[in-house]
């Protein structure tokens, strides 16, 4: 699947891109340190900013949603940090954080 490869950390969700589209926007609102900084539903994309802290690094991240038929959804995340060696574990924390909100988000939803 296209982006698949380049990604920092990708995972699936057994949902239309646009359910997955407003968990991920829910996910992100309620998590500490993290914000969105520009999002386009049409394109199912978001840039993220997560602040820095004892247990994560600071990174921006862009989140981008693609469909893969009507029930299923791939996402993902992309880091724009340069230094990824130093904050490797830092950064893999990021990432596991949002999927695991993403799916808790999913989980509460009707359906």
């Amino acid at each position: 699947m296209a982006g698949e490869e380049r990604a920092a950390h990708s995972f699936r969700v057994g949902c239309p891109v646009d359910a997955a589209y407003k968990a991920c926007a829910a996910a992100v609102k309620s998590m500490p340190g993290m914000s969105i900084e520009a999002a386009d539903e049409a394109s199912h994309t978001m840039n993220i900013s997560v602040r820095a802290s004892l247990w994560t690094r600071g990174e921006d991240m862009r989140l981008v949603l693609f469909p893969d038929g009507e029930a299923e959804t791939l996402i993902c995340i992309f880091s724009e940090t340069q230094n990824k060696v130093l904050g490797a574990a830092k950064h893999r924390r990021n990432y596991d954080d949002l999927e695991c909100a993403v799916r808790w988000q999913l989980s509460r939803s009707p359906g």
